[in-house]
């Protein structure tokens, strides 16, 4: 863009896109609140975790697409498009008469959702320097945060209504997506100037069309094979048959990228970039050790220490609190240089808070538990801050919008395998307190590895050099 845009626009399309990221967040967090309650409804509780994990396979099969198409065709159509898949499957979710109804609608949900993150931060990319726009993304970073507290108190209220305004209570867990969702999108499109930014706009462009199919053929059993492996059983033909789709799957996709050069929808270049490719695999391990551990926490107040799940909700607000200040204060840092430094003492800094966190037992005062959840959210603001404009910095304007999707793609990849992994070990045999304490431990160990990595990576810069 050839100037900034005023404060007023900028104020309208950040809190379109806030209002967006916020609104795929708390759809997850309100479901699974209530989604006891709806089978219950529906009938077909041997299914309701399809429901779940339709939305999951769609969101994340169809980020890196819409971050791709963005930078060919622009922001604006992308997201747009992305707002109304997403309200669409809203209404049909409100609707459903049945749960394998409603797993399918959730998956049209899910199409939506998997560009409502990663759009929102290649916008706020294109329209604002870095030193500005590190204090927008920080309130994108921080939603999820607030959904993780606000999502399963709303859940439970419409799960508990037999109706609301003439509508079976259930039903707004989705409907209440449609006039945030709306405000979010007239904010959005009313002040994005035009034409949509989009680098890449206005050569001829092939459309990797083969490469997406062979990505969900390589991804979707995978998080299946995540959710239901224990299900089917880990060495049951079920289960070896999805190994060996998304082996092949992933084998023919790597194939047709490097055919594909440059239109490529996850171009082989990204990934010959070493920083590029160390950033990506501190946020994979990351992923894996941060929303596994938000899955442990409120299980072990409840479970644990017997706390009531209104009471669990209101001890994570001071990691929500911190989430949001460590995020303000770490991105202007982050801009300024040090990715690498200020990746390895966030990570570092989280490894520990989880540690501490398996220390926990069932007499452990309440202020120890919100004096670690709150050193737990200043590591997590900090890095999901750092790492954003890491990745961002370190690819060309043509790529912002990829690189920002394959940030939200490879983080719900990690989040995906934390949840399920960290999530058997807490069920696991033996007494509740020593399985979480296990499972934390198991999750700090990860933050401590991928703190290491950006060490390692130094270490071996360093020994070439002098080579």
């Amino acid at each position: 863009m050839s100037a900034e845009p005023g404060r007023r626009t900028v104020a309208a399309v950040s809190t379109g896109l806030l209002l967006g990221v916020l609104l795929s967040a708390l759809d997850q967090m309100i479901v699974a609140a209530a989604l006891r309650t709806i089978a219950d409804r529906l009938g077909g509780a041997e299914v309701q975790a399809w429901a779940m994990s339709a939305y999951l396979v769609a969101s994340v099969v169809s980020t890196p697409v819409y971050a791709k198409l963005s930078d060919v065709y622009g922001r604006r159509p992308l997201y747009a498009a992305s707002v109304g898949v997403f309200l669409a499957g809203s209404l049909l979710c409100g609707l459903a008469w049945s749960m394998p109804a409603l797993a399918v609608f959730r998956a049209v949900q899910g199409v939506g959702a998997g560009g409502l993150m990663a759009l929102a931060l290649a916008i706020l990319a294109d329209l604002l320097p870095p030193e500005r726009r590190v204090r927008h993304q920080a309130w994108l970073g921080a939603a999820f945060a607030v959904a993780s507290v606000a999502g399963p108190v709303l859940g439970g209220f419409f799960a508990g209504a037999e109706t609301v305004l003439g509508l079976d209570g259930w039903r707004w867990a989705f409907l209440v997506n449609l006039p945030v969702g709306a405000a979010a999108l007239a904010l959005v499109a009313g002040a994005l100037p035009r034409p949509g930014p989009g680098p890449a706009r206005g050569a001829a462009r092939r459309i990797d069309l083969l490469g997406a199919v062979l990505l969900v053929t390589a991804v979707v059993p995978v998080l299946l094979l995540a959710e239901f492996g224990a299900e089917w059983g880990w060495a049951s033909p079920a289960s070896a048959a999805a190994g060996a789709v998304a082996a092949a799957g992933a084998v023919l996709f790597v194939r047709v990228e490097r055919a594909m050069g440059g239109d490529a929808l996850l171009p082989p270049r990204l990934f010959r970039n070493r920083a590029f490719t160390l950033v990506n695999a501190v946020n994979f391990a990351v992923g894996i050790g941060v929303f596994g551990g938000l899955l442990l926490l409120p299980l072990h107040l409840q479970a644990v220490m017997g706390l009531s799940p209104t009471q669990a909700g209101l001890m994570l607000v001071p990691q929500t609190a911190a989430i949001i200040a460590a995020g303000r204060v770490a991105g202007p840092l982050a801009v300024r240089g040090g990715h690498r430094p200020m990746l390895v003492l966030s990570t570092a800094w989280m490894a520990g808070s989880m540690a501490g966190f398996a220390a926990l037992g069932a007499d452990s005062p309440l202020w120890a538990v919100g004096l670690l959840a709150t050193a737990m959210g200043l590591g997590t603001g900090a890095f999901f801050q750092v790492v954003v404009v890491a990745l961002q910095d370190g690819v060309p304007p043509e790529d912002v919008g990829l690189a920002s999707g394959l940030f939200t793609f490879f983080r719900q990849i990690g989040g995906t395998a934390g949840t399920v992994a960290l999530g058997a070990l807490a069920f696991g045999p033996g007494p509740m307190e020593d399985s979480i304490g296990t499972a934390y431990l198991t999750a700090a160990g990860v933050l401590l590895a991928s703190a290491l990595l950006p060490l390692a990576a130094c270490s071996k810069t360093a020994s070439a050099r002098r080579g």
